[in-house]
C-alpha cells in the first residue's frame, strides 16, 4: 500500500469514527471518555458495524457491542 493511500484510508476511518461519535451523541447525550476511546481506536470494519447498529440500538452499550 502506498502512502498516500495509507494516508487516504487514514483519512476515512477518522471521518467515519467522526460520525459515529456524532451520532452517538445525538441519540445517547453526552458520551463517557471511555467510549470516545473505543471509537477512535475502531478499525473500519467495526465503525462500519456500529453505524448500522446506531439505527435500532436503545443504548449507548448496545450500539458498541
Amino acid at each position: 500500500m502506498s502512502t498516500a493511500e495509507r494516508l487516504r484510508n487514514e483519512g476515512r476511518a477518522a471521518e467515519r469514527a467522526d460520525n459515529v461519535l456524532r451520532i452517538l451523541e445525538l441519540r445517547f447525550g453526552l458520551l463517557p471518555a471511555s467510549a470516545k476511546a473505543r471509537v477512535a481506536g475502531a478499525d473500519m470494519d467495526t465503525l462500519g458495524r456500529w453505524l448500522t447498529r446506531l439505527l435500532s440500538a436503545d443504548s449507548l452499550d448496545a450500539a458498541l457491542e
